[in-house]
């Protein structure tokens, strides 16, 4: 409901999804699953700029999206790039 004194409503977290999300418990962390960078690795992200380990992000970002998208291309060959591209937000997003 609006308040009738010219004030904004306050906003609230509304339906049963996004409540069950709120609602839930954090997980704690177990150290067994948290990976641990070799010594080469740091050597070699060490050595780029901020601007070249953006730019590798974003380069590893594409391929894992694109290794994906082309098994549902091959596996669903009647699909158009939008319902492709869906389907690829759909699966990163968690819904699976």
């Amino acid at each position: 409901m609006r308040p009738t004194d010219g004030r904004k409503p306050e906003w609230r977290p509304r339906g049963p999804a996004l409540e069950s999300r709120v609602n839930r418990p954090a997980r704690p962390i177990d150290p067994k699953r948290i990976e641990v960078i070799d010594d080469a690795t740091v050597a070699v992200l060490s050595a780029m700029t901020p601007a070249q380990r953006v730019e590798r992000g974003l380069r590893m970002s594409a391929f894992a999206r694109s290794v994906p998208q082309a098994g549902i291309r091959r596996a669903k060959q009647e699909w158009n790039a939008l319902m492709v591209a869906h389907e690829i937000k759909r699966r990163f997003a968690g819904a699976e």
